[in-house]
């Protein structure tokens, strides 16, 4: 366990600094909001178990304080008065809206040479010292490929003879134009375990976990529950004009990311199944495979996130 978290925390340690370069080349910093987040505790019980996980986020470079009830409700006087208290992490940041994020990223990549192609990809094939691609508008081939295809990677790299135990792990959300309540940061209720994040667009709740499969219809009660649990942190909260989403994270086993080169296929990479913190890390792991794409040494270490964890039997108990 020691180790995965230390694994974790690697990325997570650089995950703002590492998307400063590209939100500023993007012209995205108004979208990307740095104040802190808040794990809110009902209980005095649950803020004793949450306290006691400080000592090794600070071990591991994520700064964590133990606040009281007026002092997490002076960060956020939306909060009830019934809470016991909260941990205050300062250093997390939110992005308020990833769509409009993702549209600034894509503007760049095409006003700078790239192309933006929409389609299925099928298949990944050697071709003459290449890669080849195909998809449905096409092959494309390349020198190096990545597979970044969230939950559906593992179709795409288990022709090479790769054990991949990609899971789908749905989640949903409920989305609150007016919310009739504001907050300032993201606050993780900690007893039912879901966040409340202030984005463009209203209140997000989201959380809940769901092992079913990828193509499974929504369960909507799953995003209606959200509310009601909301409402014993946030008195006064509407549902008015509430939209639900649901959608498949890609997860493995021991909640690591899988992030390297296929081995024995020189050029074929792949970078997926993060799990709850995909956007999160999506910087600090496109700069780890850059790193590893341009035979640079990594500033982190690559070895707990390649798919070989998978290929040694025994040895991956390990681990976990």
């Amino acid at each position: 366990m020691e180790q995965i978290i230390a694994a974790l925390a690697s990325l997570s340690r650089d995950a703002i600094s590492s998307y400063a370069p590209l939100l500023s080349a993007a012209a995205a910093d108004d979208l990307v909001d740095v104040r802190g987040s808040l794990v809110v505790c009902r209980t005095a019980v649950t803020l004793d178990q949450k306290s006691r996980a400080i000592p090794s986020w600070r071990e591991n470079g994520i700064e964590a304080f133990r606040i009281d009830r007026a002092e997490a409700r002076e960060l956020e006087p939306a909060l009830s008065d019934e809470i016991a208290g909260a941990i205050y992490l300062p250093d997390n940041g939110r992005c308020i809206s990833p769509g409009a994020l993702g549209l600034r990223f894509a503007a760049y990549l095409v006003a700078n040479g790239g192309r933006l192609v929409i389609a299925r990809a099928n298949k990944v094939a050697p071709s003459n010292g290449s890669w080849r691609v195909q998809t449905s508008s096409g092959d494309f081939e390349a020198p190096q490929v990545v597979v970044a295809a969230g939950r559906w990677s593992d179709e795409l790299l288990t022709p090479f003879g790769m054990t991949i135990p990609l899971a789908s792990e749905r989640g949903y959300h409920l989305m609150l134009p007016e919310a009739g309540v504001e907050l300032s940061r993201p606050c993780v209720m900690a007893e039912p375990f879901f966040a409340a994040t202030p984005m463009i667009d209203g209140l997000r709740l989201a959380g809940t976990v769901e092992f079913a499969h990828a193509d499974a219809p929504m369960n909507p009660k799953r995003a209606d529950n959200l509310f009601q649990l909301a409402r014993r942190y946030l008195p006064g909260l509407s549902r008015e004009g509430a939209t639900r989403w649901m959608g498949v994270r890609p997860s493995f086993p021991d909640a690591l990311p899988a992030i390297g080169e296929v081995r024995g296929r020189t050029g074929l990479f792949y970078s997926f199944g993060h799990q709850h913190v995909g956007l999160t890390f999506a910087a600090s792991s496109a700069k780890l495979l850059a790193d590893l794409m341009l035979n640079r040494r990594p500033g982190i270490d690559p070895a707990p996130f390649s798919l070989e964890r998978f290929s040694r039997g025994p040895q991956f108990e390990d681990i976990i």
